[in-house]
């Protein structure tokens, strides 16, 4: 529970974003060194407070006061001159004064994960990508721009932690050396940090190894599965193993047990020099040197999943006495919440429509809903539902609805903490526990700009 408003948090990071506002704008010394209709502060405001609407409908809400109210024009040319980074430095400093006191077994759980966020076609974008497909009508699909944001979220206190954002094809696509960076960055003795089984490979398993912390990596359970995992017998296995890897073919290493991995490039002496690679010809990414033996422990166990017996792979490298195959599988359970905090980001808060096509502004409206959802959030955590016996399932707040509530709040400069809290109490909905729902798989498009609400 907040002894203040999460939103007064806010309003004091933005006054301190601004006094070091040199750190974040395109000329140093020359931006925002004038005084404008609209200066930083209220530009970085803005900016979070962007919905779904038009350029001119987002100003016509943030300056009800026509006198005040500048141009579309005047907004872009003021936005320009600010780099996207500014808003993870406030998501950066947001998260160290909120509370992140859920835990499991005195551990904060992390998921890391990626997603796609898609807007409209921009020739000069490093996002854009050439539409080969054809519609049912046989026409020509809409080329479109693609951005893949790689995110870290404390799921149990609905917290994003920090986002790798870039061209799917290119730095921000890489998802296993955006994850190797975030376990460097935040990977510490209390945490426990969990991956799904498109970051498996001998070279994660390395990294989380060497980072301070634990981690969880969900494996291929037979067909592209490292070799330790794919021989397996399909019975309950909790076991550690010792690998011994070398990226040469020396003799002193192949007589010695060592097996011969195929790389495409070596050693890097910190997290600082990764970058990404396209993988080829079958050879795997590997940054340590050329001889190196990594341990972990392998949890195998069986899972029932649409009436179907199943197995499932994790990689880890949790103790045994501290950490049974039970808590294995409670703990890769919470990661689903990183895609539910995903719909609840594009949708409820927004990251679906864009108000530009320059990749630079979709990355300052992403890493500004990043701190949007963790304030709703946040907020959402001190609300106190009412319980009623008459009541048949348990309730929870409807997240939409909390993100509607603050916004209005900050935008109007409001207070009261109390009242906020009570306003988003109005809006509660039903837990049914079991629910299914079959995802559905089908290509995403931007939503472009003539086919927004005003």
């Amino acid at each position: 529970m907040f002894l203040f408003n999460p939103i007064d948090f806010l309003d004091d990071i933005l006054d301190e974003a601004v006094l070091n506002i040199n750190r974040f704008c395109v000329h140093p010394g020359k931006n925002f060194t004038r005084d404008r209709k609209l200066p930083v502060r209220t530009l970085l405001k803005t900016i979070l407070e962007f919905e779904g609407n038009s350029i001119k409908a987002e100003l016509f809400k943030s300056f009800p006061d026509a006198e005040k109210r500048m141009t579309a024009s005047a907004f872009v040319q003021q936005r320009d001159k600010l780099k996207a980074e500014i808003f993870l430095y406030i998501l950066r400093k947001l998260n160290e004064l909120l509370d992140n006191d859920k835990k499991f077994k005195g551990y904060n759980i992390y998921a890391i994960d990626g997603t796609d966020l898609y807007f409209p076609a921009n020739p000069k974008s490093e996002c854009f990508v050439k539409n080969n497909r054809k519609r049912k009508d046989g026409v020509d699909a809409k080329d479109y721009c693609l951005l893949h944001a790689n995110i870290m979220f404390d799921v149990l206190n609905k917290q994003y932690i920090d986002c790798i954002a870039g061209p799917k094809h290119g730095y921000g696509g890489n998802e296993r050396d955006a994850a190797a960076k975030f376990l460097y960055r935040y990977s510490k003795k209390k945490t426990i940090t969990i991956m799904d089984r498109g970051y498996i490979s001998y070279n994660m398993i390395e990294h989380g190894n060497r980072s301070d912390g634990y981690y969880m990596i969900r494996s291929l359970v037979h067909k592209g599965a490292i070799t330790e995992i794919a021989k397996l017998p399909d019975i309950f296995i909790d076991k550690w193993v010792t690998v011994k890897l070398t990226t040469v073919q020396k003799k002193k290493y192949l007589e010695n047990g060592y097996r011969l991995l195929q790389v495409i490039r070596k050693h890097y002496k910190n997290e600082s020099e990764l970058h990404p690679d396209t993988l080829a010809n079958g050879k795997k990414q590997w940054d340590f040197e050329e001889a190196c033996e990594i341990r972990f422990r392998i949890v195998k166990f069986r899972i029932n999943e649409s009436g179907k017996n199943q197995s499932e792979v994790i990689v880890t490298n949790l103790p045994s006495n501290v950490f049974s195959m039970e808590d294995i599988k409670k703990l890769y359970a919470m990661r689903w919440g990183i895609e539910t905090s995903f719909r609840n980001l594009k949708y409820a808060v927004g990251a679906i429509q864009f108000h530009s096509k320059q990749d630079e502004f979709v990355k300052q409206e992403l890493f500004a809903h990043l701190v949007m959802f963790n304030i709703a959030a946040a907020c959402g955590n001190c609300v106190d539902i009412p319980k009623n016996p008459e009541y048949k399932h348990e309730y929870a707040i409807d997240f939409k609805m909390a993100v509607t509530v603050v916004r209005s709040f900050f935008r109007q400069g409001i207070k009261s903490f109390q009242r906020l809290c009570k306003e988003i109490v109005r809006y509660i909905q039903p837990v049914r526990p079991g629910r299914k729902d079959p995802r559905k798989i089908r290509p995403k498009s931007p939503i472009y700009f003539i086919y927004r609400v005003a």
